[in-house]
C-alpha cells in the first residue's frame, strides 16, 4: 500500500513539476518585455504574414506622416517607481484638447495610431502617445494586461493637468490592451476630472477571459489547469491576478461619453468583448461601432469612412458633455 501510494504521489509530483515548468515558460514568453525592438521593416513584414498586405501602403504613409510631426520626450514616475516615457505632440499650441494614446500588447503608439494622426490633428487635438510599462522607452519588466497600466494612464492625465492647467479637455484612446487599460483607468476614483471621453478599440474584458480564449483557440487547452497555473505564476512574479480588474465592471462607473470599436472578424480578441462592455456600460452617451470583415486592430483601415463618422459622432457627445458640465 505504501508503495502504491508512493507511486501515486510521485506521479502527481511529476505532473505538478511539469505544469510549473510549462507555466513558467509561457509566463516568460508572454508577460516579460521583449528584449529586441522590432525594426520598421520587420514590423511591416509581420503584417504581410498576417494577411494585412492590402493596408500596408496606407500604414506606411500614416507612419511617415506621424514621424514628420515635431514632438518631445516626456517622463513621469509610476506609483510603483518606474520611469515611464511618452511623446507629446503639440500640433495646436492654442488648443486645450489632448488625446492620450495607449497602444496594445507588445506594440507601440506609432504602430497602432499613426494612420489616425492626421485625422486627430485636423480635429484640433494635441497628442500624448505613451509607452506602456515594459514597452518602448518605459521601464518595467512585466506586461500587466491593463491591471497596473490603468494607474499609469491616470498619472499621465495628472501630468497633463499639472503642466497645461485645469482648463484642458482629455480624451483617452486605447487599442487592444490599450483599450482595456484606458477603460479601467477611466473608472478609477482618482481619475482626473479633465477626462471627458473614452475611445476603446478591440479590447478584452479582463486578462482571464483573453488568456483562456487564446489557450482554447491556439493551444486547444482548457482553462483549468493550464490558465490557473499561469495565473499563480503571474501572481507570484508580476504581482497581479487575471481577475484583478474587469472592464465589464469598470464601465458601470464611467459617466463620460464612450465609444467602443471592434472588428467583427476579430478572432484574437473576439467582438463579443466590446458587446459585453457596451451592454454593461451605464454612461448616458455610449456608442458601439463594429466593422464587418475587420480582424484585430484594423477597423480604421478596413472602414476608415465609417470610423471617422463614428468618432465625429462621439466627439459631438463629448462637446455636449462638456457644455453640460460647464453649466452645472
Amino acid at each position: 500500500m505504501k508503495k502504491g501510494l508512493g507511486i501515486i504521489l510521485g506521479a502527481f509530483g511529476a505532473v505538478g513539476a511539469l505544469g510549473f515548468a510549462a507555466s513558467s515558460y509561457f509566463f516568460g514568453a508572454n508577460f516579460k518585455r521583449e528584449k529586441k525592438v522590432k525594426s520598421s521593416d520587420a514590423f511591416f513584414a509581420k503584417l504581410e504574414r498576417l494577411g494585412l498586405g492590402p493596408y500596408l501602403e496606407k500604414m506606411r504613409k500614416g507612419r511617415a506622416f506621424a514621424e514628420s510631426l515635431p514632438s518631445e520626450d516626456v517622463y513621469i514616475t509610476s506609483r510603483d517607481g518606474l520611469r515611464l516615457h511618452a511623446r507629446y505632440y503639440e500640433n495646436h499650441p492654442e488648443s486645450n484638447r489632448i488625446i492620450v494614446l495607449a497602444h496594445g500588447y507588445k506594440s507601440s503608439g506609432i504602430s497602432d495610431f499613426s494612420c489616425a494622426f492626421e485625422m486627430y490633428r485636423d480635429m484640433g487635438f494635441n497628442f500624448l502617445m505613451i509607452d506602456q510599462r515594459a514597452h518602448g522607452e518605459s521601464e518595467g519588466k512585466y506586461i500587466c494586461f491593463g491591471v497596473k497600466e490603468r494607474y499609469d494612464v491616470a498619472d499621465w492625465c495628472d501630468y497633463l493637468v499639472e503642466r497645461f492647467g485645469d482648463g484642458i479637455e482629455i480624451v483617452l484612446d486605447g487599442m487592444s490592451m490599450g483599450c482595456t487599460t484606458v477603460i479601467l483607468a477611466a473608472a478609477l476614483p482618482d481619475i482626473s476630472k479633465n477626462v471627458c471621453g473614452v475611445i476603446g478599440d478591440c479590447g478584452f474584458t479582463d486578462p482571464y477571459t483573453e488568456i483562456a480564449h487564446v489557450a482554447r483557440s491556439d493551444f486547444h487547452l482548457p482553462p483549468f489547469p493550464a490558465v490557473h497555473a499561469l495565473w499563480g505564476t503571474c501572481r507570484l512574479r508580476a504581482g497581479f491576478g487575471f481577475r484583478d480588474a474587469s472592464t465589464v465592471d469598470a464601465v458601470k462607473h464611467i459617466s463620460v461619453p464612450i465609444l467602443f470599436v471592434h472588428g467583427e472578424d476579430d478572432d484574437f480578441v473576439p467582438c463579443e468583448n466590446s458587446r459585453r462592455n457596451f451592454e454593461a456600460c451605464t454612461s448616458e452617451k455610449k456608442r458601439l461601432f463594429t466593422v464587418p470583415g475587420a480582424t484585430h486592430g484594423v477597423s480604421f483601415l478596413v472602414d476608415e469612412e465609417g470610423c471617422r463618422r463614428a468618432i465625429a459622432e462621439f466627439m459631438a457627445d463629448v462637446d455636449e458633455y462638456i457644455a453640460k458640465k460647464k453649466l452645472a
